[in-house]
């Protein structure tokens, strides 16, 4: 499906294609988001963790392009869950009134509940799978580094890929969190509370 981004764990490296192939079909636990980047998703990588990474492509199929590069973005799953929390505070004040609502309490229990050791984000049809992306992509991981930057650079930046302005209260979870399928948590419904849905 066209204009989705993915957020799941795996176990393989950034530049084993396994890792970026066939996420709808082959993932059973992750989460998902269409048109847009979940706001929540860039506060758990740093900026060396988003990477260029080489796609070919069969010739044939496209018959004046057969290679090029797509951001994406991978870390270690737990540090990735310490930079999360160490963040959390900067990501309330972007999201502001129901940040810490039912999805959250899912959350991270749900991610740390994935099997793989490194957090991947796919950022795909959201970025246009475009080398060209690369770099506003990186700088929101770097102002999300940057202690001192002000917030309105932040949000600026993130408009770019996400929604920041929630007007619209039935998409808030899913503009913050994004969507997830599969049974992550032992007693727990397959499918996470949402807005919307």
């Amino acid at each position: 499906m066209a204009n989705r981004a993915y957020l799941f764990c795996s176990d393989a490296g950034p530049d084993d294609p396994c890792t970026w192939i066939d996420l709808d079909s082959d993932r059973q636990i992750y989460y998902d988001s269409r048109h847009n980047i979940p706001l929540s998703w860039f506060f758990f990588f740093q900026p060396a963790d988003v990477k260029l990474i080489d796609k070919i492509m069969p010739q044939g199929y496209l018959k004046d392009v057969s290679y090029w590069q797509e951001p994406k973005f991978m870390a270690g799953k737990n540090r990735a869950l310490d930079t999360f929390r160490s963040r959390e505070a900067l990501l309330a004040r972007i999201v502001g009134t129901g940040f810490y609502c039912d999805a959250y309490e899912y959350f991270l229990p749900r991610i740390e509940s994935m099997p793989g050791n490194c957090l991947c984000m796919d950022p795909a049809e959201v970025a246009q799978g475009d080398e060209e992306d690369f770099a506003p992509l990186k700088h929101i991981l770097e102002l999300v580094a940057d202690v001192a930057v002000p917030l309105d650079a932040l949000k600026e930046a993130l408009r770019g890929f996400s929604t920041v302005d929630n007007e619209d209260e039935d998409r808030f979870v899913v503009n913050t969190f994004g969507h997830t399928y599969g049974d992550l948590l032992p007693g727990t419904l397959s499918r996470m509370p949402e807005a919307g849905h």
